[in-house]
Parts: C-alpha cells; sequence; structure tokens
C-alpha cells in the first residue's frame, strides 16, 4: 500500500548552516506496506488484504466487548462535591459549554468515568489486600502512582496481591467500557525476588517483565541509597 509521499525527497536540515546541513532522505521505496500479519497470524499480501487487515485491528481496540458497569469503580469514591457544587453542576448546560468540551477532547479519546482506579486501590489496601511501598519507617503505604502518560501500581510479588490488581484492572475495564492495552504493560521486581516467584506472579499478571521501567523526566524509576548515582547528570 503507498503511503502516498510527495515532495521533495530532502526534508530535515536541523536548521543548520548549509555547509553543515543534516538532511535525512525519504525513499518511496521504504514508505511501502507490503503485506502484514493477519489476528490468526497468516501473512497476507496486496492493498486489498492489507486494508482488511487495518481496518479489522483498529475496529477490534476501539470495540467495547462487554457492558460497561461504572457502578464497580463509583462505588468506592467518596464524596468530595459540595451542595453548591452540585448546583453548579445540575444546572442546564449551555450549548458553549459542550462545544468547549467536544473540543478539548483528543481525537482518539472517548468519555467514560474517570480517577476511579486510585479509590479502586486505595480501597483494596484498606481492606489488606494490597500492600504497597513505604520511602521510609514511618512514611504511609504507596501503591500506585499516576503520571501524565502512564501509571505505576506497586505491590508484595505474591499471587494473592497479583490476582487482587488484575481484577481491578478488569473492574475498571468495565467501569470505562474500554480495553487495557497489556501488551503496554510491564512489570518489574525487586532484585531479591526469587526466579520462582516472578514466574508465578507473570503468569497472574499475563504481562511481560522488565528489569526496570527507564527514566522518567529525566530521572531513572528504580534507585539505590545513592544520591550520587541518581543525580550525577545534574
Amino acid at each position: 500500500m503507498d503511503l502516498g509521499f510527495t515532495g521533495d525527497m530532502f526534508t530535515w536540515c536541523h536548521r543548520r548552516a548549509r555547509d553543515a546541513c543534516i538532511k535525512a532522505r525519504l525513499d518511496r521505496r521504504h514508505n511501502m506496506i507490503r503485506g502484514l500479519k493477519n489476528a490468526r497470524g497468516v501473512w497476507e499480501e496486496g492493498p486489498e488484504s492489507v486494508e482488511a487487515i487495518v481496518l479489522e485491528y483498529f475496529g477490534q481496540i476501539f470495540k467495547a466487548n462487554k457492558v460497561c458497569t461504572p457502578e464497580k469503580a463509583t462505588s468506592v469514591v467518596g464524596a468530595r462535591v459540595s451542595r453548591q457544587m452540585n448546583c453548579q453542576l445540575t444546572r442546564v448546560i449551555t450549548s458553549e459549554e459542550v462545544q468547549k468540551a467536544v473540543f478539548e477532547m483528543s481525537p482518539d479519546k472517548s468519555p467514560g468515568s474517570d480517577e476511579g482506579l486510585t479509590s479502586m486501590l486505595r480501597a483494596a489496601e484498606e481492606g489488606r489486600m494490597l500492600t504497597g511501598v513505604k520511602i521510609s519507617t514511618g512514611s504511609p503505604n504507596i501503591n500506585h502512582i499516576l503520571f501524565a502518560d502512564a501509571t505505576l501500581i506497586f505491590c508484595k510479588a505474591t499471587l494473592e496481591e497479583g490476582t487482587k490488581v488484575v481484577n481491578i484492572l478488569w473492574d475498571y475495564e468495565e467501569a470505562l467500557g474500554q480495553k487495557i492495552n497489556f501488551e503496554k504493560c510491564s512489570v518489574s521486581f525487586e532484585r531479591r525476588t526469587t526466579w520462582e516467584v516472578r514466574s508465578r506472579v507473570r503468569a497472574v499478571l499475563h504481562i511481560n517483565e522488565v528489569p526496570n521501567q527507564g527514566k522518567y523526566l529525566g530521572l531513572p524509576s528504580h534507585s539505590g541509597r545513592s544520591k550520587k548515582e541518581v543525580f550525577g547528570f545534574v
């Protein structure tokens, strides 16, 4: 399938001087998708086959295959709205508010329950079903951290807590009416965790293990007591 590249073959100069200009050449032959594997793992070629595979793939990942049950998430969310706030929220919605909300949505997102995952994880910890971690002896437990584009969940490397995490994620799926892409999820263990325990927990979670979670905002996700190792680049 031709992606339809047109224009100058040299497209990137990195804003350098003419004599030191770095250019990237885009070759039309590399902008071709000649074939893809279908859902059954069979390789198919040809424009019609490629188009059918792409449509089937994206049709499935954006399709809700379960009945949306937001109560599984909202039932553990505590009251946060005052009477005055409720009056403001339940008033008649104007067309300008609808337009603003719709235009602020990303084109590949869909509306649904939000912030429910935090309450579900907190309820599991209060029920002593998740342990979390401590950064010091007297500090409270932390069982999750939310970032702009990622979520870290902490628990003990046991079958019981691993199963609870999976059940929470499944309930969250049903609350949202959307699927969590477990292929983009990963798990890492404390270095003293035995290979046998790692294998059992991975089997429960159904996600791949990675040595560490890389860096976020320039800081490593795993660090020891050495502050020089963590902040040495500063």
